[in-house]
């Protein structure tokens, strides 16, 4: 029996205030999986906040200019005191998208009720696939300077910034990325700030001497912790539990899995134990996950969203995920009928938010020499 036409915006509401929108299930994709779905929008290592301004402050340890000394019994106090924080100022970058359906749809003029559920469902999961393709289209690339008109997010490269040149040792000289002259609003240039810079380093090929090595150092010289928690939970907030996740393009996970192979004789009869066959589809450096990042999947080409031979080494317990408010992800379950397309109904899903890290100096890339 078909939907009469005055129903359908009725059916379609109903429909959408039934749905879960955060619950979406698999259709055919760009992409095998969604890194910024699973690692910063349902991780639980990333910090959520949720921010009613637009624009806020991000406080950063600076230096500490208390003096401690050996003193002896009748010593004269020496106090020295001096502003241990710095303060950046980001903004809000606001997105949305939106569902939409034709009312002249056949499933509409002639379907069972099913097949009407099923054409909804496929609209459903085309929005959010859109949105979450959007924003790993841009998660590893830096937004063009100024980044103020449309202003997209502070994807990952504007946090964690590469090193121009060909020096091959690691340090942490990750200042300020392309023409930008800040990180988070500190000038990562400058002596004062110079604990934010994130580290850096260029290997020449994907051995062990080479890159394993260079990437070691970097994970061993970035797991900065807390000397001293004390029991005021505002005072541990900075101590959380370090989480590395490494990122690459797919040419570099699969180099790393030759060193695997050569590296152990006894292979067995798992030909591809060191493929990342064991379990999320991952490589295991330094006891951590190093995942690949996926490329758009366009017209059958594939088009790369992070850099070739980029090696990111992300402390995810550094990350914020800042929501705007209770908007973030925010779905309108009323559909609208549009003006000047009458037979569209469309409902918009807002989604402000803002991606920061609140410690450079804890995660690295590391860049193939040119």
């Amino acid at each position: 029996m078909p939907v009469l036409p005055k129903d359908i915006p009725d059916v379609v509401s109903s429909y959408l205030a039934s749905v879960t929108p955060q619950k979406y299930t698999d259709v055919a994709r760009n992409r095998q999986f969604s890194t910024f779905a699973e690692d910063f929008v349902d991780n639980p290592v990333v910090k959520k906040d949720t921010k009613k301004a637009v624009e806020y402050r991000m406080e950063y340890m600076n230096r500490g200019y208390n003096n401690t000394r050996t003193k002896s019994i009748d010593s004269p106090d020496a106090p020295n005191r001096g502003n241990v924080s710095t303060y950046g100022l980001i903004n809000m970058a606001f997105q949305d998208t939106h569902y939409i359906v034709n009312k002249l749809e056949p499933a509409f003029a002639g379907g069972s009720q099913q097949e009407v559920v099923n054409y909804l469902d496929m609209h459903l999961v085309n929005m959010y696939d859109r949105f979450f393709e959007f924003n790993d289209d841009r998660l590893f690339v830096l937004p063009t300077y100024p980044n103020t008109t449309d202003p997209l997010f502070w994807t990952i490269p504007y946090w964690v910034s590469a090193e121009p040149g060909s020096t091959n040792t690691f340090g942490f000289r990750g200042a300020n990325p392309g023409s930008y002259t800040a990180v988070g609003g500190i000038d990562r240039s400058t002596a004062a700030n110079a604990g934010q810079r994130n580290g850096v380093g260029r290997y020449a090929e994907i051995t062990q001497p080479d890159f394993c090595k260079l990437a070691a150092e970097a994970v061993q010289k970035c797991r900065f912790k807390p000397y001293y928690g004390v029991a005021k939970a505002r005072a541990t907030e900075l101590g959380s539990d370090q989480r590395f996740r490494f990122y690459s393009d797919f040419a570099t996970w699969q180099s790393y899995q030759d060193i695997a192979y050569v590296s152990n004789d006894n292979i067995g009869e798992d030909q591809g134990k060191y493929r990342g066959g064991k379990q999320a589809n991952s490589n295991v450096f330094m006891s951590n996950s190093w995942v690949w990042v996926p490329d758009k999947l366009d017209n059958g080409s594939e088009t790369a969203v992070i850099g070739s031979g980029y090696f990111y080494g992300l402390d995810l317990s550094t990350w914020e995920l800042h929501h705007y408010g209770d908007w973030f992800m925010k779905f309108e379950k009323d559909a609208i009928r549009l003006e000047d397309s009458h037979n569209m109904l469309i409902s918009w899903m807002e989604a402000p938010f803002q991606l920061a890290c609140r410690s450079g100096r804890s995660n690295f890339v590391l860049t193939p020499q040119a």
